[in-house]
């Protein structure tokens, strides 16, 4: 469904926070903008190196060792882009996660041998293992240097070797600018959008820091997935809208849905 264009001199239809970091939230900004929106830029998180860049290094200069990469973000196929010029051949199968991970995986000419129906770590695991026995099978993967430990777990336990290395970090901003807290003061803020759980614990903190923490519990938040759904609600947010699958269009869609639906408020 296209978006409505804003009225001319209309002013703003929502007011929507986009607490996602890095390139990745343009997507979001420029749809929610196409809807009529006044979108306030928050990353609460940017993505940075890794503090020792040597395991990456190796393992990427070693990639025909493994059977099998696993990327679960487009992150971290950026931080393997940035060490191997091309995919060797014959190399080892890639599995993604999910289609936006694939899409990046392709751009650079790369193979995509695994991803699941349902894009998550569970789905990603029940594929590799349904597939064929993994036992034995040796893994490389290149992620954040905090994430949920489903994939390595479960395919440890099927009997294989996973090397799971930091790829890059998610790193939380120290202060909320000045410009954004005043922002966010004294608004009717109709959506907070989150990508992940540590981006809506990084951005209680900097509320809490603002003394804004009561007026942040109370607004509206949009999950870009389930599992990012499940974090947001375990921080006490109030979650309106879950992407059905963990991607920007998905995302986008479950926004527009529930902003049309909302009633019109008094601006």
């Amino acid at each position: 469904m296209p978006a409505p264009a804003a009225r001319p001199g209309a002013g703003p239809r929502f007011t929507v926070v986009v607490t996602r970091p890095g390139p990745k939230a343009r997507a979001l900004v420029d749809g929610l903008t196409a809807l009529g929106a006044e979108v306030i830029p928050y990353p609460v998180m940017e993505i940075r190196p890794p503090a020792d860049p040597a395991p990456l290094d190796a393992a990427c200069a070693n990639l025909a060792v493994y059977d099998v990469v696993l990327f679960t973000s487009a992150n971290g196929v950026q931080a393997v882009a940035e060490r191997v010029a091309a995919w060797p051949a014959p190399g080892p199968r890639v599995a993604v996660v999910g289609e936006q991970t694939a899409k990046a995986v392709r751009r650079r000419g790369w193979p995509v041998d695994h991803q699941p129906q349902v894009a998550h770590a569970e789905g990603l695991l029940a594929t590799l293992t349904a597939n064929e026995p993994v036992a034995g099978l040796h893994f490389l993967f290149p992620r954040a240097e905090q994430g949920r430990e489903v994939l390595v777990d479960g395919l440890q336990a099927a009997g294989a070797v996973v090397d799971l290395i930091t790829a890059y970090r998610a790193v939380a901003v120290e202060h909320t600018p000045e410009a954004t807290r005043a922002a966010l003061s004294g608004r009717t803020i109709d959506l907070v959008t989150f990508t992940s759980g540590a981006c809506a614990d990084h951005f209680l903190d900097r509320m809490a820091e603002a003394g804004l923490v009561e007026a942040a519990r109370g607004w509206p938040a949009a999950a870009i997935g389930p599992v990012t759904g499940d974090a947001c609600a375990g921080h006490g947010l109030r979650v309106v809208a879950i992407a059905a699958q963990p991607n920007s269009d998905a995302f986008l869609h479950a926004i527009r849905a529930h902003l049309l639906a909302a009633p019109p408020r008094a601006r």
